[in-house]
């Protein structure tokens, strides 16, 4: 029996990219054809010795079906949460080998970050304010009912004391899943305006994951999904990304509709359906219904939405607050006025400029 080599690590297998393969069926040999690669080179990225990078990486993108962005993002993911559960195992395996004392370490080691995730997305994919105890993993109840944010009433419903903290939980949920390459929470519902804006500041140093939602952003298989990626970069407050997601909106009516839709929301108070009907007149280029107020009240939005435009944090929200203004009809009054004139000094943005000028232009007019 052969002697196993002393002091080399073992080396763990990125399973994701071997599953991806076969759920494709392509054998390791027509995957190495089709990048121009020898077999035992795939074989070697497979058992994470290797990494493809320049034009490997692209052709193996090619191959996967999938954008080289959101490849390299998984394959590096992989490899970092590999490294994370072995320090892990390493630090369990110096503790005491007592079940309880394992259990704690597990618990500590990332539990509350998964229990949060997990009632976070439950109430946010329900919509309810609280969510039961007996609908609770067990191996996530006993971690919820020790945080400091979150709170059991006498009827045994769980919940956030603040909903400030259910926005950040959701927000590292999303964020989670986006760092592993994945677009699966992101498509699953709209994002709010403060979720969008503290996934954007998970994301201040991360210039790989920003190309992945750009990719979304453009090639997204939903609007919900291509929408949310478009919220979150132009939170960002980095100039190119902030011009992308400009064009992005300009191209894609169907992004730029529910971008709208969710600024009117917010911005003027409005129900959902309400705000859609708002959007309608701003992405079809004609007036509000005669149904969204009287007209004391479109002054008061005319001087909502231009307070809008002065939102440094949002490019996104600041075009769409003036493409909702251009579809309000008559003459506004002279303080949204203002407003405008006082955000075409501070804009860096040149398509919103643009927009602004339109506005005024219109305006003036009236």
């Amino acid at each position: 029996m052969a002697k196993r080599k002393q002091g080399r690590k073992p080396v763990p297998r990125r399973t994701w990219l071997k599953e991806r393969r076969e759920a494709l069926k392509l054998s390791q040999y027509a995957l190495s054809v089709s990048i121009g690669v020898d077999d035992s080179t795939v074989e070697r990225w497979e058992a994470g010795e290797t990494q493809p990078s320049g034009g490997n990486l692209v052709a193996l993108a090619d191959a996967l079906e999938m954008p080289p962005q959101v490849l390299r993002v998984r394959l590096s993911a992989e490899r970092e949460r590999t490294d994370v559960e072995v320090a892990a195992r390493r630090t369990a395996e110096r503790l005491p080998l007592l079940g309880g004392v394992r259990d704690g370490f597990a618990r500590t080691v990332g539990g509350s970050a998964v229990a949060l995730g997990w009632l976070a997305w439950r109430l946010w994919r329900t919509e309810a304010p609280a969510v039961h105890e007996s609908d609770v993993p067990m191996t996530l109840l006993a971690v919820l009912l020790e945080h400091a944010h979150v709170e059991r009433d006498a009827t045994g419903l769980l919940s956030f004391i603040d909903p400030a903290h259910l926005e950040a939980a959701i927000a590292q949920h999303v964020f989670d899943d986006i760092a592993v390459g994945s677009d699966l929470l992101l498509a699953t519902a709209q994002t709010s305006h403060a979720c969008d804006f503290r996934i954007a500041q998970l994301l201040a140093h991360e210039e790989l994951l920003k190309g992945c939602l750009a990719e979304w952003m453009a090639s997204g298989h939903s609007a919900v999904l291509r929408v949310n990626a478009a919220g979150v970069l132009a939170k960002t407050g980095a100039d190119p990304w902030c011009d992308r997601v400009l064009a992005g909106l300009q191209a894609d009516e169907a992004v730029r509709r529910l971008y709208i839709t969710a600024v009117a929301s917010r911005v003027l108070g409005l129900p959902w359906g309400q705000a859609a009907q708002w959007a309608d007149g701003a992405v079809d280029g004609t007036s509000m219904p005669l149904s969204c107020g009287t007209g004391e009240e479109r002054q008061v939005a005319q001087l909502a939405l231009a307070q809008e435009l002065g939102n440094q944090r949002d490019a996104g929200a600041r075009y769409c607050a003036a493409l909702l203004l251009r579809s309000v009809p008559g003459a506004p009054p002279a303080k949204a006025l203002e407003g405008v004139r006082a955000a075409v000094e501070q804009e860096a943005c040149l398509e919103n400029l643009r927009v602004f000028a339109g506005l005024l232009g219109a305006w003036a007019g009236r």
